[in-house]
């Protein structure tokens, strides 16, 4: 096993500045599959994805802690259960609007 890894190392090593020079000594050209052209684009549809997707989410958790606390039919567990998720939800909410305000608050600050 540690000779097949080692082998493969040697030749990926050998082989890789063949493949990304191609023997012409252009140099790499790479091509933008992404339709962002800088990071901070990436970075900020990431972020927006990220906030939506807790915000949709967030709904769902709560009606499945109300679930868990309205079948729980007296177990103090299941109540205790559904209590945590609500409140879990809540604060991940909570601090998923503050970081979205926070983060519009820089760029306004940076931006002026």
């Amino acid at each position: 096993m540690i000779k097949k890894t080692f082998i493969l190392l040697i030749l990926s090593c050998l082989l890789l500045p063949l493949m990304v020079f191609g023997g012409s000594g252009e140099g790499i050209t790479l091509k933008n599959i992404l339709k962002f052209d800088t990071f901070e684009e990436l970075v900020d549809s990431i972020i927006a994805l990220l906030f939506y997707v807790g915000i949709i989410l967030a709904p769902v958790f709560i009606l499945l802690g109300a679930f868990y606390f309205l079948t729980s039919g007296g177990n103090p567990n299941k109540v205790q259960t559904g209590q945590r998720i609500i409140l879990y939800t809540v604060i991940g909410l909570a601090v998923i609007m503050l970081s979205r305000a926070l983060m519009s608050l820089i760029e306004m600050t940076v931006g002026a």
